[in-house]
């Protein structure tokens, strides 16, 4: 933990305490994986392997987010999985607002960046500085075009030598770069698979590679690297990039914290799993949220859809895999010392820290850590719930097993329905009504040797789940406990239920609206005694 807690310390404050070498630090890196930044790339380098060196071994996602599946998962084939990247999305929003502008605006941000890391060239050699303004145009660009391919919710199965010829590139640019960055014990080859979400990431960079010089768009990764962890360098940036002092020191710290989060992943989150996690506590949430799974699993058996889709329904929900705790093993302090021994901790920065935890990573690759570092949320500052409908798996933060999501006392079970438990239920229902709906079997990464398929069956619709309500799987589960009726401030326990549902999804979403979703609902008519024709009971 001694590092992790000087990692955090160096949040805090000055992230460096020598602002000379961490600059030059920063800007040797950028020319060891091959995209410096102002300064003109080197020829002859690869870009789609500089990509996936950034990708696989700094964990820094840019075109698209790539990790490794143990052993042969899909088919008896070994596989990677390959997700949109969220990084455009920051890019985008302030990209929209410069061109809403001038081009003086975007000038004027890229001479701001320079101020902050200069060309150190000859300065009559310009032919060795990057176009920064076309070095922009393709960063924009390719930001804007990621946004589309987000918005796919088809997923696709597909074997890596067909990437290659969909990418118009030679198999062996897909192929040894993975080979080389993952390191696998059994090489991939042209017959393995990619489980992708969002076929459109391989066309959009398709398009970059052949639009653009190879140093282009080396420039480009450089470009974008700067807009995102600059800021380790110089907290300054955030100021630039936010527009506001206090804000950006604010996003700072955060940004900060996340790095540090992401960078002991799994040490934080099985040492928070112990300290607020007694095994009582951990198997009342595991309770409670099969309670929720059952329930939803009965619903869709009373239901009138025919057979063939109900079966298909209750396969695929009961097959969903719940992330939320470390494995047993990583609660062991000797294992998980293992897993950090190669963190150097004699550094004077925070960039010092966030590059050498990243070097550790990368060793982990392939090994068992490795993949349960992959299937445990990011960090802290995730999402509370998300829903993977490739892996059909739900992830969930630490934090929604806490106030007001969960409540450890049984006195509050009703609460902890109508929090955690309405919010898994509709995690659980996404996997029904995806707009793909994947057959029954699925790519478990983390264990189990299932065969992908990706095609739905024809008979089965893809908005199977449209008449089932999230809340009322919670509150039948909530009801199957036979709770003896306790009021908890007044409020029965179906009030309570409700109140806390409400509050807990306007939390999760500023656009929720709790009166449209509950209004003429039976269950919450009958909980409040509301009278016929008021607003939420309107039936005459």
């Amino acid at each position: 933990m001694r590092v992790a807690e000087a990692f955090f310390t160096s949040c805090k404050g000055d992230t460096t305490r020598n602002p000379v070498e961490t600059h030059k630090f920063f800007k040797e890196l950028l020319r060891n994986i091959n995209i410096p930044w102002p300064e003109r790339p080197p020829s002859g380098v690869d870009p789609l392997d500089a990509f996936l060196n950034l990708c696989i071994r700094f964990q820094i996602a840019l075109w698209f987010d790539i990790k490794m599946a143990p052993g042969k998962s899909v088919k008896g084939r070994k596989a990677v999985y390959i997700t949109p990247s969220a990084q455009h999305k920051y890019l985008n929003v302030k990209y929209k607002k410069m061109m809403r502008k001038d081009d003086f605006t975007v000038t004027k941000y890229i001479d701001n960046l320079l101020k902050y890391f200069p060309y150190e060239g000859d300065a009559n050699k310009s032919k060795d500085m990057v176009d920064f303004y076309k070095v922009f145009n393709i960063t924009k660009d390719f930001a804007l075009r990621l946004d589309s391919v987000t918005e796919e919710k088809a997923s696709a199965l597909v074997r890596l030598g067909e990437i290659g010829r969909d990418m118009n590139v030679a198999t062996d640019r897909i192929i040894a770069p993975l080979n080389k960055y993952f390191h696998p014990v059994d090489r991939f080859g042209v017959d393995d698979f990619a489980v992708m979400k969002g076929k459109g990431i391989i066309n959009a960079v398709r398009d970059l590679l052949k639009d653009h010089d190879p140093t282009d768009v080396l420039s480009h990764l450089g470009w974008w690297m700067i807009e995102v962890y600059s800021p380790i360098v110089y907290r300054d940036l955030f100021e630039l990039k936010y527009g506001d002092r206090n804000y950006g020191h604010k996003v700072g710290s955060l940004f900060c914290t996340t790095q540090v989060e992401s960078g002991f992943k799994i040490m934080l989150l099985a040492n928070h799993v112990r300290l607020n996690f007694p095994p009582e506590i951990k198997a009342d949430v595991d309770r409670l949220l099969d309670a929720v799974r059952e329930a939803a699993i009965a619903l869709y058996e009373e239901s009138k859809l025919p057979a063939s889709n109900k079966a298909h329904i209750t396969q695929k929900i009961r097959a969903v895999r719940v992330n939320i705790w470390p494995d047993e093993q990583y609660q062991s302090e000797k294992r998980i010392r293992q897993i950090y021994a190669h963190v150097n901790t004699n550094q004077d920065s925070t960039l010092g820290y966030w590059y050498t935890t990243r070097l550790a990573s990368a060793l982990l690759i392939g090994t068992d850590a490795y993949f349960e570092e992959k299937r445990l949320p990011r960090s802290f500052a995730d999402a509370a719930f998300s829903y993977d409908d490739v892996l059909n798996s739900v992830t969930m933060s630490m934090l929604a097993a806490h106030e007001p999501l969960f409540y450890p006392d049984h006195i509050l079970l009703a609460a902890s329905y109508g929090g955690i438990g309405t919010q898994f239920a509709k995690q659980l229902l996404l996997g029904v009504d995806t707009e793909t709906v994947l057959n029954d079997t699925h790519l478990d990464s983390y264990g189990a040797d299932r065969n992908y398929e990706n095609a739905s069956s024809p008979e089965i619709s893809s908005k199977l789940g449209a008449n089932i309500t999230h809340w009322l799987a919670a509150l039948r589960a909530f009801q199957a406990q036979n709770v003896t009726s306790l009021k908890v401030g007044g409020f029965s326990n179906h009030r309570l239920f409700f109140i806390s549902f409400c509050h807990t999804q306007t939390r999760l979403s500023t656009d929720f609206d709790c009166n449209q979703e509950l209004q003429g609902a039976a269950a919450f008519v009958d909980a409040f005694s509301c009278k016929k024709g008021s607003r939420m009971n309107p039936q005459p």
